[in-house]
């Protein structure tokens, strides 16, 4: 997994505790080895991550099981703080 890179989304209605928060991983290879660029592109409709320049998921507006488009399945429409975990290091997925 040392070259994996992960990209999650977490609102309400989605995330880790209900088992159903979205995300996606891509490989780099030797994603540990060299400086990497990063990405997110935010608009109304989706939110795009990259590596390297290359789009690996899109997360796209749309309901959830059993919710409607709202503040707990989109709510990145609101004011809100954005987190971003840039973790280095530990026994998760580099090891």
């Amino acid at each position: 997994e040392g070259d994996a890179i992960r990209a999650s989304v977490h609102t309400a209605a989605r995330h880790r505790r209900r088992g159903n928060h979205a995300r996606r991983s891509t490989s780099v290879r030797g994603a540990h080895e060299r400086f990497r660029v990063y990405a997110l592109e935010w608009d109304r409709a989706e939110l795009a991550f990259f590596v390297d320049d290359r789009c690996f998921y899109r997360h796209r507006k749309q309901p959830a099981p059993g919710h409607g488009v709202d503040s707990t399945t989109w709510p990145f429409d609101e004011a809100f703080h954005l987190i971003l975990n840039v973790a280095v290091g530990g026994d998760w997925a580099g090891r």
